[in-house]
């Protein structure tokens, strides 16, 4: 159960447990960090910090106040830094940011940073966090990615990037994470597999879990070349997610086993005349003895419906016969011009 602290109406602390601590700030925060209130018999003994706090604030945080903040916390190594979704753009935050006094950025493990920031920027906080093992960063860029020496986070397991930028401009051009297994994207435009690939291929990662989701709109689906060629170099996913439509000839392969072998949660874009396929997929990788690939424990496809194509209802029966069966993590959704059934 969380403990609320009393203090300023616009200052809310709360905190779960001895080792974790939120700060939802206003111009109270700074009352409480040079005042040493409070909030500083955590310092010592804190594991892991989550700050909110509007922009008109932050500047107090970033010249000085951080410095403050920090100096007692030698056990941190989880941070989270937010501000409200209406103020997500902050300019030059994150060269800010990294220039704060007092960050312990070398020991920290887990980063999430949800403001968006240049690549630059944040490139240059990630230099200074050698040691991560998870980090979610956003990214907002519409001029060209710098050319700059490859960063590699040799820790690091979890990446999860929402990111705003050129179709083939990506922080991915600039990383190696020979150590990942999760890469969550989140794009306003998923483009090509080309610069994920190459960026797997760099790291030389076996990448279990891997999402792929527009940024705006969880209802688009996408027609994206080289589906196939990139299935066939992540054989050890265990676990994807994306609205990219899967072709006839892609969902066969699964169904026999010779893409994604170890498959056990997937959800996937289709068009009407590619959902028997999906299911004929499901229906195989949920047999063991029939298929050498690993049982699938939720699989979900999302279909799209033109106007005057023909009645799903027979594809929602047919999987609802394998809902029955396997249980209720295996489904369709129908969507069509108007709406997500």
């Amino acid at each position: 159960m969380a403990d609320h602290l009393l203090y300023p109406s616009d200052l809310n602390i709360t905190g779960h447990g001895p080792f974790v601590v939120c700060v939802l700030g206003g111009e109270s925060l700074r009352c409480q960090i040079t005042g040493y209130g409070p909030l500083f018999r955590f310092l010592p003994r804190l594991r892991e910090v989550s700050l909110s706090f509007r922009y008109q604030y932050y500047h107090h945080f970033v010249n000085g106040l951080s410095r403050l903040f920090f100096c007692d916390a030698v056990d941190l190594r989880r941070l989270k830094i937010s501000c409200p979704t209406d103020e997500i753009i902050m300019p030059g935050g994150l060269v800010v940011l990294g220039e704060a006094p007092g960050i312990p950025w070398t020991q920290l493990t887990e980063l999430c940073l949800s403001i968006y920031h240049s690549f630059e920027s944040a490139l240059q906080i990630l230099r200074l966090c050698p040691c991560l093992e998870a980090c979610t960063i956003s990214l907002r860029d519409h001029t060209a990615v710098p050319i700059v020496e490859m960063l590699t986070l040799p820790y690091i397991k979890s990446l999860t990037i929402y990111e705003i930028s050129f179709p083939e401009d990506t922080i991915l051009n600039n990383l190696v994470a020979p150590s990942l297994v999760k890469l969550r994207l989140f794009l306003d435009d998923p483009g090509t597999f080309s610069r994920i690939l190459s960026f797997l291929h760099r790291s030389e990662a076996s990448l279990e879990v891997f999402w792929c989701i527009n940024l705006f709109s969880y209802r688009d689906l996408y027609r994206t070349p080289g589906v196939e060629g990139f299935l066939e170099q992540v054989p050890t996913l265990l676990e994807i997610q994306t609205p990219i439509l899967f072709p006839i000839s892609v969902l066969q392969r699964v169904s026999r086993g010779e893409l994604l072998p170890r498959l056990e949660i997937w959800r996937c874009g289709l068009l009407l005349d590619t959902v028997d396929a999906f299911i004929d997929a499901v229906e195989a990788r949920l047999v063991p003895e029939i298929s050498a690939s690993q049982v699938l424990r939720k699989a979900c496809g999302r279909i799209f419906i033109e106007a005057g194509t023909s009645d799903v209802r027979g594809a929602l029966q047919r999987m609802e016969k394998v809902r029955e069966e396997y249980g209720d993590d295996f489904k369709l959704l129908v969507l069509d011009d108007e709406s997500l059934a």
